[in-house]
């Protein structure tokens, strides 16, 4: 009786064994992903665990999103969604995506990627994740200089950065001194503004755009080492940010700004009790504009006075400067609080 019944326990066991062989031969892992395909399945699987299908539908992510990259050197699926971004905010070879995620991902965040990847090209950031801001040590790559109020200093920088929306001043009385190309370009977003300032100007005066000329709106990074170089050796290493500012660190870059001149005149004295600077002073936060370096101000702004300088920060921002005869730094300074 007991050699039967240890036949009978041996033989549940074997049919026991079989079925699990026949049922782990037919088990497929991916029938609890649903986005697995005749097309993909092979792939899939080839490449993933058990533990990675579960991160996949823990993060719903989609075959699209990361199989063209699961056959890249380098390649982590728990990078995937980073991968995907990248792709779609600038697109690229998969594998070099791949790579400059894995070689530069601590150095931004995922979420910084959107503002990132729109304002700078792959290899300018690895240039610069690599070697550090080439004028200033230890300065931070500004993530998104493309906003209105972006404070650039010394300890920011926006490297090679280009507006995408810059557009030439057609209309408005302009030679650029600053650039072989005669046109001068700024920013969409404030084109309207400085048209309607220099309407006010031309109504105010009689005389078109009150017989100033703009010669200088956004600067790029190249134009600004001729800059800093020529102020180097007019004002020396100890004076020349009271003129100019390091390459990559002037606000010229951001598109915001826009400076003026009278014709003939250059000393400053004169030009800084001009009508123009006095107009200028009483009514361009009505546009939107403010002073960015105002006389009497320079212990604050660290610059020598520029009367005919304008950056446009917004009307709210601009008349609240206004009001409380702030400079931008000032303004800055009581924002971060």
């Amino acid at each position: 009786m007991k050699v039967k019944r240890n036949l009978f326990l041996a033989s549940l066991c074997v049919l026991f064994l079989v079925c699990y062989y026949i049922m782990n031969q037919t088990y497929d892992e991916l029938a609890r992903y649903p986005y697995a395909t005749e097309e993909n399945h092979d792939l899939i699987l080839h490449y993933l665990d058990e533990k990675d299908i579960d991160f996949l539908l823990a993060q719903n992510v989609k075959p699209e999103q990361f199989l063209p990259y699961v056959e890249c050197a380098g390649f982590q699926l728990e990078h995937t969604l980073w991968y995907d971004k990248a792709m779609q905010l600038q697109p690229a070879d998969a594998s070099y995506i791949v790579q400059f995620i894995e070689t530069w991902k601590n150095e931004f965040t995922f979420h910084e990627m959107d503002t990132l990847l729109s304002a700078y090209l792959y290899a300018d950031l690895a240039v610069y994740f690599e070697n550090g801001d080439p004028f200033v040590e230890h300065a931070s790559l500004m993530v998104d200089p493309s906003d209105l109020l972006s404070d650039l200093h010394a300890e920011t920088s926006v490297y090679t950065y280009v507006p995408a929306d810059l557009v030439a001043l057609k209309e408005l009385p302009h030679v650029n001194v600053n650039s072989t190309d005669k046109e001068v370009y700024v920013r969409e977003a404030m084109v309207k503004p400085l048209e309607a300032l220099s309407e006010a100007m031309s109504e105010a005066s009689g005389v078109l755009n009150y017989d100033l000329i703009i010669v200088s709106g956004y600067v790029s990074y190249e134009e600004q080492k001729q800059l800093y170089q020529n102020a180097l050796l007019q004002y020396g290493a100890d004076q020349f940010l009271q003129y100019e500012d390091y390459p990559g660190h002037s606000e010229k870059q951001l598109g915001y700004t826009v400076r003026f001149a009278i014709a003939g005149v250059s000393d400053l004295q004169t030009v800084t009790e001009s009508e123009q600077a006095k107009w200028l002073r009483e009514h361009a936060y009505e546009y939107g504009f403010i002073v960015r370096y105002p006389s009497g101000k320079e212990a604050i702004t660290q610059k020598q006075a520029q009367p005919l300088t304008l950056r446009y920060v917004g009307e709210e921002a601009a008349k609240e400067m206004r009001d409380h005869d702030w400079t931008w730094e000032e303004w800055v300074k009581r924002n971060e609080q």
